[in-house]
């Protein structure tokens, strides 16, 4: 406000979680006798002439077989006998929780600090906001600093001038995998549900004992062999935490304005905006397990996008008795540059360096910029008869570059008219109708749009 210099600090903070816990699912005890079941009934229906007797056996006898694992200190043969868990089996290990390190509570907080204020002729405002949040899933964090700053100033009777300036940097470290591919075999959300409950994420001896490293950590099964629909030979869990997946972004928009007040009715503005987008993507997929191992692979990705907007307008305003005219012609020139880079690289060197010089063979690099011009003239006329009878009309002139030079400019128009009826003295008493308007269009447009990046 004028004339008076206020200062907000804001603080919150929360946790963050599933908002829907879990849904049940069997243990191993229930998961055996299930899978025994339909080894059983899918014998029966591929010999329909089998016994009863026959059926069980086959899918005792190959109940192990088919899952590959058995968590239970008997024989495999006897774990589930006509159906039923042996009662006399006991569990080698329990700790079959996938999710368990992979799934935590996370913390967020912000902080947002604005100062604004004015005298008679110059109000601004200015902020600054941090934001941390850790997700839910281990290695899903994301950092943001934003900042702000408007000035608007009435320098003289016939000039205003003002600006706009806003910045934001942020990093994202993007653990979850496969968001647009549910069958990705490091998709946390698909393998933790999907695996059946009788695979450990961690080694174990042939006793059931679990296994160490040499600081005292559990050891993550690598080379388990795991029934199908398991994802065999894969590790959503040590994957995870080996592969990187970091992104980096900076973004600045500023604009400002000059206001001129020519004469009477007549004013004259300037308009200039410029934004650039800078995004840098790294990642790092191990070499110990998964798709890149045993070479190892990292990607970089830059993309920057760069805007330059500048426009000068005129506007005229007149009445005449009950006409009033609106009169705006004005003149624009936009740059627009776009600018990729992509490299990936195989066979890692030395551990513990993700940058690509550190990586032998280039697999792919490709890089692309684009150069877009747009030049344009416009004008449009308001007219009204007792603010009741409207009549506009609108042309502009177009050249892009996009396309070839004899076919680079188009000319654009539109015409329009409205009827402001609850003006009408006929409606003047009905109190339910505070405005009721009746309008109709046609104009032609112009689109140079079709034209994509596929990597923006």
């Amino acid at each position: 406000k004028r004339g008076r210099d206020v200062i907000n600090f804001t603080a919150l903070t929360g946790i963050t979680e599933r908002a829907i816990p879990e849904y049940d699912r069997v243990n191993a005890s229930q998961y055996y006798p299930l899978v025994w079941e339909s080894l059983r009934n899918g014998y029966r229906t591929s010999n329909p002439t089998a016994t009863i007797a026959t059926a069980n056996a086959y899918a005792t006898n190959n109940l192990i077989t088919v899952l590959k694992n058995n968590v239970y200190n008997v024989a495999d043969n006897q774990l589930v006998v006509d159906g039923v868990l042996n009662p006399n089996a006991s569990l080698k290990y329990s700790d079959l929780d996938w999710q368990k390190d992979l799934v935590k509570k996370g913390f967020r907080q912000s902080y947002d600090l604005n100062y604004s204020g004015g005298t008679d002729k110059t109000t601004y405002f200015a902020s600054i906001g941090y934001l941390n949040e850790t997700g839910y899933i281990i290695k899903s964090d994301y950092e943001r600093l934003t900042s702000r700053l408007n000035i608007d100033s009435q320098m003289r009777d016939w000039l205003k001038v003002g600006i706009n300036l806003s910045a934001a940097s942020s990093f994202g470290n993007n653990a979850v995998d496969g968001a647009s591919n549910n069958s990705s075999y490091i998709n946390p959300f698909s393998w933790t549900r999907s695996m059946g409950p009788i695979y450990s994420p961690y080694a174990h001896d042939t006793n059931g004992n679990t296994l160490y490293d040499s600081n005292g950590q559990r050891v993550y099964d690598l080379t388990a062999v795991r029934g199908a629909d398991a994802a065999s030979g894969r590790h959503v869990i040590q994957e995870t935490l080996l592969n990187r997946d970091f992104s980096k972004t900076f973004l600045a928009n500023s604009r400002s304005y000059a206001e001129f007040k020519l004469a009477k009715g007549l004013t004259a503005t300037m308009n200039v905006a410029y934004d650039i987008r800078n995004f840098k993507n790294t990642t790092y997929t191990n070499k110990i397990i998964g798709d890149a191992a045993p070479a190892g692979a990292a990607s970089r990705t830059a993309v920057t996008n760069q805007t330059i907007t500048f426009n000068q307008i005129v506007n005229y305003k007149k009445s005449l008795g009950n006409h009033n005219f609106d009169l705006t012609g004005g003149h624009e020139s936009i740059k627009y540059i776009y600018e990729y880079l992509y490299g990936y690289k195989q066979g890692q060197v030395a551990s513990d360096n993700d940058e690509l010089v550190n990586f032998i063979t280039p697999t792919s690099l490709t890089s692309q910029t684009d150069n877009y011009r747009k030049e344009s003239y416009f004008a449009r006329l308001n007219y009204d008869f007792s603010e009741k009878y409207l009549l506009s009309g609108s042309i502009r002139r177009d050249g892009s570059s996009r396309f070839a030079p004899d076919q680079r400019w188009g000319t654009f128009w539109s015409v329009g008219a409205g009827w402001r009826v609850n003006k009408e003295s006929f409606l003047e008493n009905v109190k339910f109708v505070n405005d009721f308007k009746i309008r109709g269009s046609y104009g032609e447009v112009g689109n140079d749009q079709n034209f994509t990046n596929s990597a923006l």
